[in-house]
């Protein structure tokens, strides 16, 4: 599941506030961090379709677990998101 290869050099630090590089010190320069975040929203097929509208993916469509509705999304630059039915 993902949404894609990234391509080779797409990605760089930014630079914090005075300059601060720290991502570029870290102890294996090639992982980067990474950020999983879950919204909770009314209805999961028009967040699905929204993000869709806005140049997103569905890495995985709506799907009922055990204990709720969700789908996975990817936004344009890549990061993966999930949506849940509230």
């Amino acid at each position: 599941m993902g949404c894609g290869p990234e391509p080779r050099g797409s990605h760089r630090p930014r630079s914090g506030r005075g300059g601060d590089r720290r991502a570029e010190r870290a102890p294996d320069p090639r992982v980067r961090p990474r950020w999983y975040v879950h919204f909770r929203v009314p209805d999961v097929t028009a967040a699905v379709a929204a993000a869709r509208a806005a140049g997103g993916t569905v890495a995985l469509p709506p799907d009922a677990s055990p204990t709720d509705r969700q789908a996975i999304l990817c936004d344009p630059d890549g990061g993966l998101f999930t949506v849940t039915a509230a």
